[in-house]
């Protein structure tokens, strides 16, 4: 059907009298479609012509659409009527003649349609432009089509390509190449080698976020690029600390054993290799940094942002499932960039900038002096009755009073962390390459340095290649691909942010400049002494994979991959004996650590896929296998007693008294799947999606060891039915659905087996080293699954003005591991084994708008909304009174739900905290089981996600991302204080959200009085203040947050210019990252929601790109 949007057309037919036709108009009162008879009478009602034409003439012409407005009559006939076809005299008398023109005679046309690649596009549709008459390609790409006369046009379209126009002449061969089409909806996302798809025809819930977006975002860890960008993802940023981890959860959290249990992560997969550690922490020896899965140093910090083509996430079941095992916390697919065809492109990015950690609010010395004074008064008790006493264990109650100096004010804040770090960042590559062959090359550099005293640099080197090349038949293709990358991390052994806590009047120097240990007798360790302590982190990775394919038939292509992936890390941390207390030094006080630990991974994946045209349809197969290995290795030294600090990490001069408990490990991990697949396409209308996979993992026993999993996935394109059609607002619209089954065996290794370790000194016997039993033998340990169910729609109105996308997701974990605790009889402490029958759910509603507000020449702006309401809830553990989990979690509610007593408030008589009696008995009874422990809340987010905005005039672009999240969790209170040191206690400092404390009899707050000390025996008092209350809720607070996540400002110079100058691109650009936030909460940063841990980071670079 044609389509002309009469308003914007400037094309001009040579009509006689063509200036009489243009002065008469038309008005159009709606937007509407109809026949060229119509647009007849049309004229005819509002003006003088007449038109006279023979019956039937137009009765295969296609109707016009009409957009509402005013047109001149010579625009309108011009735009209705095909001037090849027609012609149109005007007569003196206001009469329009119309006859048809005489056509030559019919003729074939025949071809073949391909794609830039030279492989042939199935299915393509080739119409003569202005009739329905057309064909479409054979497998092979061939057509055959009768053409009425040699001014015939042909229209060759497929989905996902640019259409192309061809007019036939003379011609009986037309050969077509198509480009990629542009058209979001069309845009090709990688699955990650298995199959490929398009934001049109998918059936499964797959986020994708290119370069262009991931680049607007400063960060040096590519997790940090994604956070408020894809819903049902939540990325929590451990510590502001250079390449320390992000936490990520894909739809929720299914354990109910959070250490033992199988990991919640997703898979990580970069070009086709899974990254052999997942995201599981790389260092062993703490540092600001500390070893854990929480905070660890990330193996994603060697992968330069840069680099990245893009990013999709796999969520639903339909597209994780052909993963098995591997997909059931969904999948992370990196791509990286690929090389271009045409003359070599260089291109060259450099930037600098600087980041700041936003600083809590700590009390001054005046005021801390003043909360301990006040605390004490309330207690009853006398300061200089206490610095007068004969006992030190009094005296060193009030030191921070009578020993210190009460006038020093330190702002530790700003001297421990409160620094300015900055970074620099470089980026080069060439990509270029012939019909055949395509490359790119690149490297980059990128350092930055950190906010605390010193120098503590972290860097990373990188340089990748990739190479694709076809042979001239176009049947056989290689892609090879690889990189390396070095990264140094350099930090404190200790994430000063903790030492926030010391009293404001702590003596950081004596007056030579040497660290103070001492003063007025009071021995403390100083926290600057840990700058003297550095710790080092190497880390290597390397990364390759080759991809080969060769068309056996038309239809048929084999394909196999093989890729490879090492990481290493080399640790050190050294403390010399000037980090050590002089009055504690023995002579021999220096310590070295070390430690290595190797992830390596190799992956084998042979694939035979089919393709065929049946009728309206396309079918596509795929068959393969996955084959692969993981080990890990590590060890770990501590040796002390090093007697000069300049030999410290000198082996040669250590003897065997040194060595401190050594320790190694090694692990492996062998994994092997077959998969298959199958698509069917009816006219572009109806898909089936089906995939299944049955794995085998050496992490279960011998009759648990191989399991199926599988999926099922529809979509119904309903804006291809001819009833839609005819509703003009809607340009796209697709109901999908999914169900499938997914496994999980990130378990760890050799859960199930008979496990032993031998340790240096610690497990011997009569001097000898031994063996020691650490796990026992489980034959019957399986595999979770998890069922997983959606249903989508996806909608786009308005031309793609307003696109709408709506999922509404339910999964079903069954059997989780979790460490089930044995009798001492046994001789273990537990055993690994599955909960048979519970089910743990997670289900939400995930939207997305996007709408393109202004579309102008000069000037557009397009606005991103995304935003996720999960629930998670334990449906179902059998005997559930029986198991050690019914003062954890509570059936029906959430894991993570808090089980706790509450806080009424503050008692405004007596100003101590007051509790809840649920059990009505006059005390507070700590304990879940008919006690005051109830649950209070959760902390899952109740919703979250992020409204980005992009607007362009000429060549300025300004991009903003706001992300949000309401959430509750842990407060100040957590971080700072223990069940007997309530606020006003000795040596410890608050921030000045407990200024807002009781003081008066009839005080209304949420803060109880200061108070110097308190007594575990308090806990059973409902009035007994903070050691209750360190039991209740009150330890939580409000965590939401709306985030400016990131801002870009970007100047692109004009193509006029950059011809002048001999470049092809030219960008300027300022970025920055967090620099505001809004939330209730009081007292640091609600992200990471703990006053002992970095901030993530403020940052601001300034930057420059050049393409030639």
């Amino acid at each position: 059907m044609r389509t002309f949007i009469f308003l914007l057309c400037t094309t001009v037919f040579g009509f006689n009298s063509e200036k009489s036709l243009a002065q008469k108009k038309v008005t159009i009162d709606v937007d509407k479609e109809v026949s060229v008879d119509e647009v007849f009478d049309m004229i005819r009602a509002q003006t003088d012509y007449h038109f006279i034409y023979p019956q039937d003439l137009f009765k295969n012409v296609p109707k016009v659409k009409l957009k509402k407005g005013v047109i001149s009559v010579g625009k309108l006939l011009q735009n209705s009527l095909d001037k090849k076809d027609f012609n149109i005299i005007l007569s003196g008398d206001n009469k329009i003649i119309i006859k048809a023109k005489n056509t030559q005679q019919q003729h074939e046309v025949s071809g073949i349609v391909t794609n830039e690649d030279g492989l042939p596009v199935i299915g393509a549709t080739v119409i003569i432009k202005g009739t329905a008459r057309g064909k479409a390609t054979d497998f092979d790409g061939s057509y055959t089509i009768t053409v009425p006369n040699p001014e015939n046009i042909l229209v060759f379209s497929a989905l996902g390509f640019a259409t192309h126009e061809v007019i036939v002449g003379d011609q009986e061969i037309i050969n077509v190449v198509l480009k990629e089409s542009i058209n979001e909806l069309d845009e090709v996302i990688i699955n990650a080698g298995y199959y490929s798809t398009t934001e049109r025809l998918k059936t499964g819930n797959i986020s994708k976020i290119l370069s262009n977006e991931l680049s607007k975002t400063p960060v040096a860890d590519p997790m940090g690029a994604l956070q408020g960008r894809v819903p049902g993802m939540v990325i929590t940023q451990s510590s502001g600390n250079a390449g320390a981890a992000f936490e990520v959860e894909i739809r929720g959290r299914t354990q109910i054993d959070q250490i033992n249990g199988a990991s919640d992560e997703p898979l990580y997969i970069i070009d086709g290799v899974p990254i052999a550690s997942g995201n599981e922490y790389l260092n062993q020896i703490n540092s600001a940094i500390s070893a854990s899965s929480l905070s660890g140093l990330s193996p994603l910090y060697s992968l330069n942002v840069g680099d990245i083509e893009s990013i999709e996430v796999l969520k639903d079941a339909d597209a994780t499932a052909i993963y098995g095992s591997r997909g059931a916390s969904g999948v992370i697919l990196i791509t990286t960039k690929k090389g271009e065809k045409g003359k070599p492109k260089f291109k060259l990015s450099i930037s600098n900038g600087f980041s700041v950690a936003p600083l809590p609010d700590m009390l001054t010395t005046k005021e801390y002096v003043a909360m301990r004074k006040e605390a004490l008064l309330n207690d009853g008790l006398s300061l200089e009755e206490m610095a007068n006493s004969s006992s030190s264990s009094t005296r060193n109650k009030v030191y921070d009073l009578v020993q210190y100096d009460t006038l020093r004010d330190n702002n530790l804040a700003k001297k421990l962390i409160g620094g300015t770090a900055y970074n620099t960042d470089v980026q080069a590559s060439v990509s270029g390459g012939s019909e055949l062959t395509q490359f790119i090359l690149a490297g980059s550099y990128h350092k930055e340095t950190a906010v605390v005293p010193g120098d503590f640099p972290n860097t990373r080197a990188s340089g990748r290649f990739n190479v694709t090349t076809t042979t001239p038949n176009r049947k056989f293709t290689g892609t090879f691909s690889g990189s390396y990358t070095s990264t140094l991390n350099t930090s404190t052994i200790s994430d000063l942010t903790s030492y926030l806590s010391l009293p404001p009047n702590y003596k950081l120097y004596e007056d030579n400049g040497d660290l103070a240990w001492n003063e007025g007798g009071y021995e403390s360790d100083n926290p600057l002494a840990y700058l003297l302590q550095k710790y080092e982190a190497k880390s290597a990775t390397l990364n390759a994979n080759t991809v080969l394919s060769y068309k056996i038939l038309p239809n048929i292509t084999l394909k196999s991959s093989i890729g490879y992936n090492l990481i290493t890390t080399d640790e050190n941390r050294i403390k010399p004996s000037t980090a050590v207390n002089p009055l504690d030094r023995t002579g021999a006080d220096g310590t070295y650590l070390f430690g290595h630990r190797t992830f390596k991974s190799w992956i084998l994946e042979p694939q035979l896929e089919y393709s065929k045209s049946i009728g309206k349809g396309t079918l596509n197969a795929l068959i393969g296998g996955t084959f692969q290995s993981q080990e890990q290795d590590s060890y770990n030294i501590s040796i002390s007693g090093y007697e000069d600090d300049d030999l410290i990490g000198t082996l040669s001069v250590v003897t065997t008294d040194m060595f401190n408990s050594p320790s190694s490990s090694f692990s492996e991990y062998k994994y092997a799947a077959f998969f298959g697949r199958i698509n069917y396409n009816h006219n572009d209308k109806y898909i089936l999606n089906l995939t299944g996979r049955r794995d085998g993992s050496s992490r279960f026993g011998p009759d648990f060891r191989f399991s199926n999993f599988g999926a099922v996935g529809g979509a119904w394109i309903f804006s291809n039915e001819s009833f839609i059609q005819k509703i003009p607002f809607i340009s796209f619209g697709k109901l999908r659905a999914s169900y499938g089954v997914t496994g999980n065996d990130k378990i760890g290794n050799y859960k199930y087996q008979d496990v032993y370790e031998s340790g240096f000194s610690t497990n011997s016997y009569n001097g000898e080293t031994a063996l020691t039993p650490t796990s026992l033998f489980n034959p019957s340990l399986h595999w979770e699954k998890n069922i997983k169910t959606e249903i989508a729609i996806d909608l786009n109105l308005f031309e793609d003005h307003l696109q709408f996308s709506a999922s509404w997701y339910r999964n079903n974990s069954s059997d989780p591991l979790v460490s089930y605790p044995l009798p001492a009889t046994t001789g273990y402490n537990s055993v690994v084994n599955n909960l048979d029958g519970v089910i743990v759910q997670n289900q939400g509603v995930e939207l997305q708008v996007t709408t393109k507000n202004i579309e102008a020449k000069n000037f557009r702006w397009a606005t991103n909304f995304n935003i996720t309401i999960p629930s998670n809830k334990l449906v179902k553990y059998p005997n559930f009174e029986e198991s050690t989990y019914t003062s954890s979690y509570v059936i029906g509610q959430s894991l993570n739900t808090v089980i706790a007593g509450h806080v009424i408030g503050v008692d405004p008589d007596t100003g101590l905290y007051l509790l809840e009696d649920y059990n009505n008995n006059g005390v507070f009874d700590p304990s879940a089981e008919d006690g005051d422990l109830r649950p209070q809340l959760n902390t899952d987010p109740d919703f979250y996600g992020g409204l980005q905005n992009t607007l362009s005039f000429k060549g300025i672009t300004l991009n903003f991302l706001f992300q949000f999240r309401k959430q509750m969790g842990k407060n100040w209170l957590a971080s700072y204080t223990s069940y007997t040191s309530p606020v006003g206690a000795v040596g410890i400092n608050y921030p000045d959200v407990v200024l807002d404390r009781w003081q008066n009899p009839g005080d209304i707050t949420d803060i109880q009085k200061f108070t110097t000390s308190a007594s575990i025996l308090d806990i059973y008092d409902l009035n007994g203040g903070h050691v209750p209350a360190y039991f209740s809720d009150f330890q939580y607070t409000d965590v939401s947050f709306i985030r400016l996540k990131n801002i870009a400002l970007s100047y692109d110079l004009p193509e006029k210019l950059l011809e002048e100058m001999g470049m092809s691109a030219f960008r300027i650009y300022a970025k920055g990252y967090n620099l505001l936030t809004f939330t209730p909460y009081k007292a640091g940063d609600p992200e990471t929601a703990s006053l002992n841990r970095l901030p993530p980071l403020r940052t601001i670079i300034l930057g420059a790109e050049i393409s030639f």
